[in-house]
């Protein structure tokens, strides 16, 4: 374990140096394009937004010994508890080589507030209610997943665009039955995934206009034709869970991840007409020929085994966690009919909260990014047969042969963003969102769906 963290300083240059890249519910990324500079060659900046709930703290003396400075804020304690968090927790878990943790670096906070002030205009309306929060002196500079500078690739690639797809999988299983689950809702909950149930929620408050078709459980089956049609599924109903990417710019999400609303025939036209105006593409078949590259990449790797894994530290879901919550906060449990809490009561305080601590890590694996690039220097058409590509992973193999310009090699790297860390403080609100989707669901669903099984 890292018992020493240091904060770097770097010469970031003027605000308008940056431009916006992205950005989640948590954090603001941007990226250089000022005056050469080789420190961020192939980096981003991200910077966390502003809580609505927190009130601004000054600065305090530091009592961490961990870190090497002479003051820090509330705010930047955070960002350093979540860093370690990353490396000491979830990076060994789910593989250093899937998590870009990056480097903390000391940013003074008049340069976060005119930053704030020049990227407003270039983020999504819906974004933009919460603004980067300038109480913090602290950025990270990290990898550039979108783009590939880290290899040296053959002089045939040196025309190649750059396609980076991130993924957002969501739940990769089904709880367990236990004799304290609702049991008006038990059997559902053990049938359909969370993000099937929750998808008749999202439509009864205007949030999608048609349900996906995009299952987790098929992504995470490790049954090819399950994955690929899953991959589909995503690229033709998109929501918030992928985006597309060229040459590092963000050129396709869906309506939820801040981009406009299409149907089915619309977002298979975008996708194809984007791929085929950056020459990756030609053809009829490029949703399969682009959802068999990305099945591939994902079956060479153990991403989506490691994410599994953790998720499923949530051992007595929400429901169980709610209840050991309500008792470690002293609250009266109110009864319910048939519902048996008797396994629950046998843990002792340490078995509590080592659930309560599995259960939150397990939270953050549930709403990760898979972020995968790729670079291949031959436009793919109907007759491509990618069972004759090489797929390389560039971080296991960086030192790339220059002289080698084989067509059929395709060159990926791929990791996982979006870690931060779950509130304690939210258990409540995640069981009762938890109830409202499965009423939602079981109020609306279709008599002959078919399960997630």
């Amino acid at each position: 374990m890292n018992n020493k963290i240091v904060l770097s300083n770097f010469d970031l240059g003027a605000p308008e140096y940056w431009s916006y890249k992205g950005e989640g519910a948590c954090n603001v990324v941007v990226s250089y394009t000022g005056p050469h500079n080789p420190n961020f060659n192939g980096k981003v900046l991200r910077f966390k937004k502003y809580d609505k709930k927190k009130i601004f703290s000054p600065p305090i003396a530091s009592s961490n010994s961990d870190i090497i400075s002479e003051e820090t804020t509330v705010s930047d304690q955070k960002e350093i508890e979540l860093y370690k968090y990353v490396v000491d927790v979830v990076s060994p878990l789910i593989g250093s080589e899937y998590v870009y943790p990056g480097e903390m670096i000391r940013v003074d906070k008049s340069f976060i507030q005119k930053l704030d002030q020049h990227i407003f205009n270039d983020r999504p309306v819906f974004r933009s209610t919460l603004r980067l929060d300038y109480s913090q002196s602290i950025g990270f500079l990290i990898s550039d997943l979108t783009m590939f500078n880290e290899i040296s690739l053959p002089s045939s690639f040196s025309h190649s665009s750059v396609l980076c797809i991130e993924i957002k999988p969501k739940w990769g299983f089904l709880p367990k039955s236990h004799p304290y689950l609702n049991k008006e809702y038990s059997c559902l909950k053990t049938c359909y995934c969370r993000y099937c149930m929750h998808q008749y929620t999202k439509l009864s408050q205007n949030q999608i206009s048609t349900i996906s078709n995009y299952c987790p459980i098929d992504l995470f089956s490790n049954d090819v034709n399950r994955q690929m049609y899953s991959i589909v599924e995503l690229l033709c109903n998109p929501q918030n869970n992928i985006k597309i990417y060229c040459d590092g710019e963000l050129e396709f999400t869906g309506s939820q991840g801040g981009g406009v609303e299409r149907d089915r025939e619309s977002s298979i036209s975008t996708i194809s007409n984007l791929l085929k105006s950056f020459k990756l593409f030609k053809g009829d078949q490029v949703i399969n020929q682009l959802s068999q590259m990305i099945t591939t990449i994902l079956r060479k790797e153990t991403v989506l085994s490691k994410i599994k894994n953790v998720q499923m530290l949530d051992r007595l879901d929400i429901e169980g966690i709610y209840y050991l919550y309500k008792k470690q906060n002293g609250e009266n449990q109110a009864s319910i009919d048939g519902v048996d809490y008797s396994e629950l009561d046998k843990l002792d305080k340490q078995e509590i909260e080592k659930e309560i601590s599995d259960f939150l890590l397990s939270s953050t694996l549930k709403d990760c990014s898979i972020m995968i690039s790729m670079i291949f220097n031959h436009t793919i058409d109907d007759n491509t047969n990618l069972d004759d590509y090489q797929f390389i992973n560039s971080t296991k193999n960086p030192h790339v042969q220059s002289t080698d310009n084989n067509n059929n090699k395709l060159y990926y790297k791929i990791g996982i963003v979006d870690l931060d860390t779950k509130k304690y403080s939210s258990i409540p609100h995640y069981f009762e969102h938890d109830q409202n989707i499965l009423k939602e669901f079981k109020s609306n669903k279709s008599q002959d769906l078919k399960t997630c099984l």
